[in-house]
């Protein structure tokens, strides 16, 4: 409590400087476990990486193919849907 208690007494641009200090410290220290860490993913990755270099372009292709399906089972609704409109537009006419 001493030291803010001695901080409290120096002037305000003092204050912002040991704040500034404290606040690049702790993002400093921040940064460097993230650097490190990123050392362990990467290789993990890099491994996956190796085992399933096809693994992309299969995702990609079933992406597309079950985006197709989906597309057309929408359109399929779609007709169904104005064919029913249709249908009850025309009983409407009629009557």
């Amino acid at each position: 409590m001493d030291f803010l208690e001695k901080l409290r007494q120096k002037s305000e641009s003092h204050r912002r400087r040991v704040a500034f200090l404290i606040t690049a410290v702790f993002t400093g220290v921040v940064a460097f476990i993230w650097l490190f860490s990123l050392d362990s993913i990467f290789s993990e990755a890099v491994a996956e990486d190796r085992q399933n270099v096809d693994m992309p372009f299969v995702k990609i292709s079933e992406v597309l193919q079950n985006g197709a399906k989906d597309f057309a089972a929408g359109v399929g609704q779609l007709k169904n849907l104005f064919r029913s409109e249709d249908v009850e537009t025309e009983d409407i006419q009629n009557r």
